[in-house]
């Protein structure tokens, strides 16, 4: 079984007294946003994901779980441990797994607030074999290509049933 976490090491090795430096010059310098990221007793080390790794994954891992109600397959201990650091921490008010019966690859995503615009923090995610971005990005465009090619397609039957059906005067 293979995991990756996804904390910035620089971020989550600040000691006590680099936290609190780091709260102190965001305030200083106005940095509002940067002093959101200072939660419960520590910075959030994780990243915010960009936009082409929600659109990938959310084409390969279209199924949504809260933790509490996920039951797919095991999680793994370490992203046990992962869940109950970030709940702790109070860094998220919502984990969500995203998960596929298709892609053997479940993502532990956590958002710092619960209303539908708060954007997802890449957290964790699992499997036998993790493959990377490049290629999962090739899958999602292949995945995509069918999903969309088999809807036009299934409009392109509809159109050719309603135009003979109109023409036959149906």
């Amino acid at each position: 079984m293979e995991i990756e976490t996804y904390e910035s090491t620089e971020v989550a090795t600040l000691t006590d007294e680099e936290r609190e430096e780091f709260a102190r010059i965001a305030c200083e310098l106005g940095l509002s946003r940067q002093q959101n990221l200072v939660t419960g007793r520590g910075v959030n080390p994780f990243p915010v994901m960009t936009r082409a790794q929600r659109n990938v994954y959310r084409e390969l891992l279209p199924e949504t779980s809260s933790v509490e109600q996920f039951e797919a397959e095991t999680i793994p201990l370490r992203v046990l441990r992962l869940i109950k650091l970030v709940r702790e921490e109070g860094w998220f008010e919502t984990l969500l797994i995203w998960f596929s019966p298709h892609v053997k690859d479940p993502l532990l995503v956590g958002h710092a607030k619960s209303d539908w615009n708060s954007p997802p923090h890449l957290l964790a995610r699992w499997g036998d074999v993790l493959l990377d971005m490049p290629t999962l990005t090739t899958m999602a465009i292949e995945h995509m290509r069918k999903r969309e090619r088999a809807r036009l397609e299934a409009e392109l039957a509809s159109i050719d049933y309603t135009a003979v059906s109109h023409m036959m005067g149906h």
